[in-house]
């Protein structure tokens, strides 16, 4: 009994929790696509979703020769795709009449590479012996216990999704115009990437909450989306995010963002509507000098420069804090009051940055 115990206290610690489903589809001979097996089911109108995305990433593609991959976020449900021609599986004997298969797994968390290889998985074991049943019992069991034979959830930690992809090619992109993305996200504005390669765009999108990297915070990335009302339906809700676009008719939506960034041509422009928040003062233009400096350092590591931006960030907060004063209703919590910002000389874009980033860090007291 006292086994037993440790064996299920184990399995719950190391159970992954935040799957939500996995499917399969298979190319055929015919070059039809099917959704060969869900389970337990995809919400109304994502199968559309996740169709039209894997074929524009090329998944589906006839002549589909190596593996490929792709992921989005529809509302908070994360979703990665990768795809195998059967050719370059090792053992397919259960598929004769497959010519490629999707595997997909949906969950709560992002962590690319993770559920990549796990859908990956998915994908060998099926194309193995052509029996859905082995997959579910492969997702139940990490369900239960956090890995199943070639695949252990505790292997792919979250710092490491959080950290792929390298800034200094963002700023390589950019440029000067970096200090623009870093403003808006460290001040919590509405960001729309477009880029009309999907792997480029996702490998940019993915990296630029770095640049804020104090706050852990991914849950801003709406990776890729198109102009439709099922994809955009939760940023109209939403106070700040990234989201990255192929079409390039997003341009034109500047209802939908504060910040456009152009990866084709390396330009970013302010929305009409948001050109008072991106005044720069003198520490910006710091900032923006050390950026692009250090991006062409090849003895700078993208940590290091991360580490220096961390603490230039951290200077700026600091700064902030030092026109804090205790709250009357909870003396235990530091609050800016918005006069105090005012009263001080400083240029009014200035001023207007610190009040931004005072109600970013929810500290602002009006």
């Amino acid at each position: 009994p006292e086994h037993e115990d440790r064996e299920e206290t184990t399995m719950a610690a190391s159970a992954d929790n935040n799957l939500l489903a996995t499917a399969l589809l298979e190319r055929d001979r015919n070059d039809e696509v099917l959704w060969t097996w869900v389970y337990p089911a995809l919400a109304d109108g994502l199968r559309e979703v996740l169709t039209r995305n894997a074929e524009e990433a090329g998944l589906l593609a006839a002549d589909l020769a190596a593996p490929t991959t792709t992921f989005l976020r529809i509302g908070n449900v994360w979703c990665y795709l990768t795809s195998s021609p059967v050719a370059a599986l090792e053992s397919a004997a259960g598929v004769p009449d497959t010519v490629a298969i999707t595997g997909v797994v949906l969950t709560k968390e992002f962590n690319p590479e993770k559920y990549l290889a796990l859908a990956d998985r998915f994908v060998r074991e099926f194309a193995a012996g052509g029996d859905a049943t082995a997959v579910l019992k492969l997702y139940l069991k990490v369900t239960l216990t956090g890995g199943c034979k070639g695949f252990k959830s505790a292997e792919y930690t979250q710092r490491q999704a959080f950290m792929q992809g390298s800034v200094k090619s963002v700023v390589k992109t950019l440029g000067l115009e970096t200090i623009l993305v870093y403003t808006a996200l460290l001040i919590k504005k509405r960001v729309a990437v477009f880029c009309p390669d999907p792997s480029t765009l996702l490998a940019f999108v993915r990296t630029l909450p770095q640049l804020v990297l104090a706050r852990q915070d991914w849950s801003i990335l709406r990776p890729w989306l198109h102009l439709t009302e099922t994809e955009l339906g939760d940023l109209a809700e939403a106070r700040t995010y990234v989201a990255g676009f192929t079409e390039p008719g997003i341009e034109n939506r500047e209802d939908l963002y504060d910040l456009f960034v152009n990866v084709a041509d390396g330009t970013v422009r302010v929305a009409s509507q948001a050109k008072d928040d991106f005044g720069l003062g003198k520490v910006h233009k710091e900032i923006a000098t050390f950026l692009l400096s250090a991006a062409d350092d090849a003895d700078l590591s993208d940590q290091d420069l991360l580490r220096e931006l961390a603490t230039r960030t951290k200077d700026l907060k600091a700064g902030l804090m030092k026109l804090a004063t205790p709250d009357e209703a909870d003396a235990d919590r530091m609050i800016v009051q918005a006069e105090s910002i005012k009263g001080r000389k400083m240029q009014p874009s200035m001023q207007r940055f610190l009040l931004n980033l005072a109600a970013a860090e929810n500290v602002l007291a009006m």
